[in-house]
């Protein structure tokens, strides 16, 4: 026998060290931290790493020997992921290739897939070496930064469009229907499929369309509300049908978006609306303001004149270009010295409003005389001045008329009552019945007459400033005493009883005897003629503080409330006096006022028809400024009193 040997010593040691590092790379198979995957030819796993088994869920006995295209690869990806696998069976590599596995729990998970041929000991293809890596997470940030990005360009489109109906809205004189028809034209841009979106604005039964509107079943609407009022709609159309999201075939910021741009019209439509009536308002007031015969000015808080109408450019002047922008102290030299400027300003401060008739000088056109209203307009001022000029110079006239009038009537009727007083004496002869009837009346005639005269007497000296008031310290209780006995019979002759009611200790007071006696008889009088036979007049006088407050009451026929306020100007009746065929000129209580306010007092009425009036007035215990007002004084109490009567 012949024994053949072989040394197998380094075979063996060639042995350990492949099955040494066939163990080092399952070990390295294993322990790597990428999903590691083998399959045969026929596409069966025959390797499954841990980090396979912990993406997946899938243990390795689980899937050893089954097909991982059929069986753990989705639907939709199987065929890609089968032709990538077919690809390294042939000897072509792949290497970053995507695709989604789906976990034991049904998670989808992202895979970035190398693939690579896998060849046994003798360089035969034997299957393929997957080696992947989970970008799931890199998936969801870039799905999600991705998202992000087409959102923030969807805002951005969005607020284009707001910012555009803004810009339209801003445009000086643009009309409401460009405004609408702009922001129609706006609307698809900002929709996430513009190329097939078309919108309409619907407005109190009028359309504004986008060139290719059309209805159809893909639509989205908002209502326009102005005040409260539904007046018309927003609507957002598609031409053709998109994928629908969860949230419909439109996004919820789309939905945002409409309502928004519906709430921009109807802010604008509210604006527009106010600014067209503003705009109206102002035209009404320019065209009244420049028909007016008043004139109208707006000075700032300066007194620089910001606004003037016609009648005040004329009263001025000046043309407009020229005027505008005067300061009051060079169109007026003279409001600094009268003390007007320092009230005007005071106005513009306070914000309390006055008025005055005033004779204003310049040196270019003379002296006018002007009614003047000066009130608080925003930071400055404004000033309504009425030319009275030509009214009073005829109130001048008539004054100077009735004055001369009532002084050259007067003398002629003191004589015809002197000498009719004398044949009624009996004196010059003995009279018959009927002499002394004719003469009865021709003397009370004169004296009525002559009542007349010397109440317009008075009126004018009232209007001139010359009424004279010659004060002494009197007792006004005595005062009213004197008179009551002597209208005693009158009040008898009528069944009326008469009474007065005086505290104790009433204080003595300044005043004008004769002027007093004059108020105090015109309140009596009046009161017995008002008072029907078996009424009563009563007088009481009381104390209060430094004041005397007097009140004649009577239980007549009373004053109708809206006449009130007019009882005390020139040639005022109550109503109800002409109704009765009372007698009497109505200047009587004009004049009383007169010369209550001159004593620094104050006289009103107070009534209730069918049950009476009473006459109050008040008169301080002391004068505390002379009987001659000034000048200035003056002129406010006649323009005062002017503007009273002539309302």
């Amino acid at each position: 026998m012949v024994g053949v040997g072989q040394d197998i010593t380094e075979l063996d040691a060639y042995r350990s060290e492949v099955e040494r590092v066939a163990d080092d790379l399952t070990m390295l198979i294993d322990t790597a931290n990428a999903p590691i995957f083998g399959i045969d030819t026929h596409g069966l796993v025959n390797e499954w790493n841990k980090t396979a088994i912990r993406i997946t869920g899938f243990d390795k006995d689980e899937v050893l020997g089954r097909a991982l295209v059929e069986e753990f690869i989705t639907v939709d990806y199987q065929a890609a992921v089968k032709a990538v696998l077919d690809k390294a069976l042939q000897g072509e590599e792949t290497a970053n290739y995507e695709f989604p596995l789906y976990t034991k729990g049904g998670e989808r998970v992202m895979v970035l897939l190398n693939a690579t041929t896998r060849r046994d000991a003798k360089g035969n293809v034997s299957g393929v070496v997957g080696v992947g890596q989970d970008i799931t997470e890199r998936k969801r940030a870039e799905e999600a930064l991705a998202k992000q990005t087409h959102d923030l360009g969807e805002r951005v489109k969005e607020l284009n469009c707001l910012y555009g109906i803004s810009e339209l809205v801003e445009k000086p004189d643009i009309a409401s229907e460009e405004i609408i028809q702009g922001t129609v034209n706006l609307i698809p841009s900002a929709w996430q499929y513009p190329e097939i979106t078309c919108a309409r604005v619907i407005l109190e039964g009028e359309e504004f369309r986008t060139e290719d509107f059309r209805e159809t079943t893909w639509k989205q609407a908002s209502d326009i509300v102005v005040h409260g009022q539904r007046i018309g709609a927003v609507e957002v159309y598609y031409l053709e049908e998109r994928p629908e999201s969860d949230e419909g075939p439109f996004l919820e910021q789309e939905r945002a978006l409409i309502s928004a741009i519906a709430a921009r019209l109807g802010e604008t439509i509210e604006r527009k609306q106010a600014e067209d009536a503003l705009r109206e308002s102002q035209e009404r007031l320019a065209r009244f303001m420049n028909a007016a015969t008043d004139s109208f000015a707006l000075w700032d808080s300066e007194l620089n004149l910001i606004e003037a109408n016609e009648a005040a450019l004329q009263m001025l002047r000046l043309g407009k270009e020229d005027a505008i922008g005067q300061n009051l102290l060079d169109m007026a030299p003279n409001v600094k010295e009268t003390g007007r400027y320092d009230q005007y300003m005071e106005v513009i401060k306070t914000g309390e409003p006055f008025s005055v008739d005033d004779l204003v000088p310049h040196p270019r056109f003379g002296d006018m005389h002007l009614a003047l209203h000066a009130f608080k307009a925003g930071d400055g001022l404004g000033i309504v001045a009425t030319d009275i000029t030509a009214r009073k110079q005829v109130e001048q006239m008539k004054d100077d008329f009735i004055s001369t009038v009532s002084h050259e009537l007067r003398t002629p009727l003191a004589s015809i009552m002197g000498f009719t007083e004398l044949i009624l004496s009996g004196q010059p002869g003995e009279l018959t019945p009927t002499q002394r009837e004719f003469l009865d009346i021709s003397y009370q005639s004169s004296q009525r007459l002559l009542h007349l005269v010397e109440d317009l007497l008075a009126v004018s000296r009232i209007e001139a400033g010359r009424l004279q008031l010659s004060f002494e310290l009197l007792r006004m209780e005595r005062l009213v005493a004197s008179i009551i006995e002597a209208i005693k019979p009158l009040a008898g002759n009528k069944g009326i009883a008469l009474s007065a009611e005086a505290p104790a200790q009433l204080p003595s007071l300044e005043g004008d005897r004769n002027r007093l006696e004059q108020v105090m008889n015109n309140l009596l009088s009046n009161a017995l003629k008002f008072t029907p036979e078996g009424g009563r007049v009563a007088i009481s006088l009381a104390g209060e503080d430094d004041h005397i407050k007097v009140g004649v009451a009577d239980t007549g026929v009373g004053i109708p409330p809206d006449e009130l306020a007019r009882l005390f100007q020139k040639f005022s009746r109550a109503s109800n006096a002409a109704a009765r065929a009372v007698e009497g000129t109505g200047l009587g209580l004009y004049i009383s006022r007169a010369i209550v306010e001159r004593h620094g007092g104050r006289i009103w009425a107070e009534s209730e028809p069918g049950k009476g009036s009473t006459f109050w007035f008040t008169l301080p215990l002391r004068q505390v400024k002379p009987a001659e007002l000034r000048q200035e004084e003056l002129a406010r109490d006649i323009a005062a009193r002017f503007f009273e009567s002539s309302e």
